[in-house]
């Protein structure tokens, strides 16, 4: 009883190992199938490392590996030709995705017997990188200082860029800043009119956690900037873009019932 039950344990175990193997070679063919040979060549690369004798991971990763390569070198070819806005987007993102593959298959042994051709990207995206830095700096510099909050939206998306690839380059915080502020709306929150002296305490506070929302759940994920009345003041803000009254219809204080 004893061996039939140790040998039906045996049987299950190899038929999920044989299961799980199947399903982890098999899922790079079927993203090479899909068209998607980036994460082909990452799930071959990873079957390699498990088994590294595996044939059908092997021929996945040549073949995926071999038409990744040729697209993303075909769109910076492309880029290169046409120098559209985004040029400096499509270079940056298809070389960081080459690589990357290229780091995956140097960190599998058994990758390194099937590819051969790397390409080595590694000094090209470094110089990229480095263009790439100087232009969206100066170009949200320029962008800067035609003024309106259409050009500073357009300043904050470079900066927001070359701060991605350096985050410390030259006043980049401040440049940030700067255009963050010229591109928000600016909305003055009043003071909220109490005549109650009895409330006044509580005005006050309910008064601050307004202010202390809109700082830190509308203003931190939007280009809006609320001030208070005497902020507005400090900014010389003479005309801003919106004003909010607030009233109280009613102020209740302490545990009630109302039907």
């Amino acid at each position: 009883m004893r061996y039939k039950l140790f040998t039906q344990h045996i049987t299950r175990l190899i038929l999920a190992i044989s299961i799980l193997n199947l399903t982890a070679c098999s899922s790079g063919k079927r993203m090479f199938e899909k068209g998607n040979y980036d994460a082909a060549v990452v799930k071959a690369a990873q079957r390699l490392k498990q088994a590294p004798n595996n044939s059908k991971a092997k021929i996945t990763l040549k073949n995926a590996y071999t038409l990744a390569l040729q697209n993303h070198l075909d769109a910076i070819r492309q880029a290169e030709s046409f120098k559209t806005e985004n040029y400096y987007d499509v270079l940056l993102n298809n070389y960081t995705a080459l690589y990357n593959l290229e780091q995956t298959i140097k960190y599998c042994p058994a990758c390194l017997n099937v590819v051969k051709d790397l390409q080595e990207v590694g000094i090209k995206l470094s110089q990229t990188k480095q263009t790439a830095l100087e232009f969206y700096y100066k170009r949200g510099i320029d962008y800067l200082s035609m003024g309106g909050k259409i050009n500073a939206k357009k300043a904050l998306i470079d900066f927001n860029k070359a701060g991605t690839i350096q985050y410390d380059y030259k006043d980049i915080s401040k440049q940030l800043h700067q255009a963050r502020w010229e591109a928000s709306e600016k909305i003055v929150i009043n003071h909220i009119p109490m005549h109650s002296r009895t409330f006044s305490i509580s005005n006050d506070f309910f008064e601050k956690k307004i202010l202390e929302y809109c700082y830190n759940n509308v203003q931190a994920n939007r280009l809006v900037q609320f001030l208070t009345p005497e902020e507005a003041k400090r900014e010389n803000i003479l005309m801003p873009d919106q004003i909010i009254d607030i009233y109280f219809y009613d102020f209740i204080v302490g545990q009630t019932y109302v039907k």
